[in-house]
């Protein structure tokens, strides 16, 4: 078991985060991938990674002619090819690779770098040029937020519908001097998060409410903005090194906590971890923060790029891919050394049970004696979703197997549905197929999203196979 926990890090008294590897990179045997010198572009749910090789990643445009190189997320590469007058560079939900230009124009193209279409932001922006501008997404959708050098701020919600609205300018704001945020729940209004100076406005497509929050630490002006993944969550960071944890409710901003990060530069990168912690890069340090100021650090080895997913946040070096996350809580309950919780007890039952010990039949008449077996059986099964290493995965279903021969009256379907999803899983995390994707990313996503994803890299052989395993209709 202390294997199985070796690389679990406490934050605070009763939650952990693990940092594991997902593969190992292939371009770090090819001439010329180096991410100090490249600006790097990931796609979510364990998508592709799209680079451009640019020594002059400061400048605000890229020059005019720029090469993108298309990976997989083991570093395989798929795709090069060119494109002019880059401003910026991202993808969409569906993993198309957006080109956003100065002009305001915007190329998509699929992952084989095959053009797929050209959409204007807006005529104006032709004139007024793009100063900054940042993807999100919602209700499965795309959006696109802009600021201009003319200092206009527009939204685009839907790119497959590209419909411009103007938000209202600010008496006194800059935009191109703001720090910003989008925040686009599903099924939300679109709403800009916007930090000028000491001041933090939310601005909707048709008014403006400047929050009120309460921060003891004394400041100038805050250099970076964070949302959680379900835009509930809030991190501020000021120029002092003040890092402000909080929820954005209403017209307001209620804090959690300050926590004083000692640093007076600002991070390489700032997002949330899942729902509880924010991380933090400051050269080789990867700092994790809780909500009740509890905290821990990470040594990294530069160049990395993180990548913010709906559990946790991939990190890609120049050799390999990781993933950070919050161990899950079922998977404390079952796993954690010392624990009496319910699927604990099967999983040791199960061991001494092989090893032919009267030990197992002390351990099961426990779960009888508290009624908690079928519990037993639904924790061991639920935590071999959440486990990466096949091993381990195998180890918990067996124990969910041998608990269900003392429940025989259990409906055996949620055994059946995570032996199938976790074939279907470790399937497509293979190098050939390259879609690293967590349980968890998959139940967002779901199956057809998935089966996409696998028409979408041309792996049709692969998606049929599941389709047909899953008994999902191939049309």
């Amino acid at each position: 078991m202390s294997l199985l926990t070796g690389n679990w890090h406490p934050l605070g008294n009763e939650c952990f985060y693990r940092r594991f590897e997902l593969c190992s990179l292939r371009w770090k045997d090819e001439p010329g991938v180096n991410l100090s010198k490249c600006f790097v572009a990931a796609a979510p749910f364990s998508g592709c990674i799209a680079l451009i090789r640019n020594d002059r990643i400061n400048n605000k445009e890229f020059d005019v002619k720029q090469e993108i190189s298309v990976f997989t997320p083991f570093g395989c590469l798929i795709s090069t090819f060119k494109v002019e007058r880059l401003t910026y560079l991202g993808w969409s939900f569906d993993e198309e690779l957006l080109c956003i230009q100065e002009d305001g124009s915007v190329s998509v193209f699929d992952i084989f770098g095959l053009y797929k279409q050209t959409f204007t932001i807006d005529k104006e922006v032709r004139d007024t040029k793009v100063y900054e501008c940042k993807l999100f997404n919602h209700d499965r959708v795309t959006g696109i937020a802009v600021i201009t050098f003319a200092n206009k701020l527009l939204v685009i919600n839907n790119i497959k519908d590209p419909k411009p609205r103007y938000y209202p300018l600010v008496l006194g704001v800059d935009f191109t001097k703001c720090v910003w945020a989008v925040v686009a729940g599903d099924g939300q209004q679109t709403q800009i998060l916007v930090s000028y100076e000491t001041k933090m406005y939310l601005m909707k497509s048709d008014s403006y409410t400047e929050l009120m929050w309460n921060i003891q630490s004394p400041f100038q002006s805050v250099t970076n903005i964070a949302l959680s993944f379900n835009y509930k969550n809030v991190t501020i960071l000021t120029n002092t090194g003040v890092l402000w944890i909080g929820i954005l409710y209403a017209n307001e901003l209620k804090k959690n906590c300050e926590f004083e990060t000692d640093g007076k530069i600002s991070p390489n990168f700032l997002m949330w971890c899942g729902e509880d912690a924010v991380a933090g890069v400051w050269r080789d340090i990867l700092l994790i923060v809780g909500k009740d100021k509890d905290w821990l650090k990470f040594d990294i080895e530069p160049p990395v790029h993180l990548v913010e997913e709906i559990d946790g946040i991939r990190i890609i070096s120049n050799d390999v891919h990781e993933f950070l996350q919050q161990v899950p809580n079922v998977v404390v309950d079952v796993l954690r050394i010392g624990s009496v919780a319910a699927g604990a007890l099967l999983l040791e039952a199960t061991k001494e049970y092989h090893k032919r010990t009267h030990k197992a039949d002390e351990y099961m008449k426990m779960l009888t004696d508290r009624q908690e077996t079928e519990s037993a059986v639904v924790q061991c099964i639920k935590t071999a979703g959440h486990e990466y290493s096949i091993s381990t995965q195998k180890m918990l279903l067996r124990a969910a197997s041998f608990g269900k021969f003392f429940v025989p009256e259990m409906d055996p379907k949620t055994f059946v549905t995570m032996c199938q999803t976790l074939r279907v899983l470790n399937a497509v995390r293979n190098q050939n197929i390259g879609i690293p994707l967590t349980y968890k990313q998959l139940e967002y996503l779901s199956i057809d999203s998935l089966i996409q994803k696998l028409v979408l890299r041309r792996h049709y052989c692969v998606a049929i196979r599941i389709a047909k395993y899953l008994k999902i209709p191939e049309e």
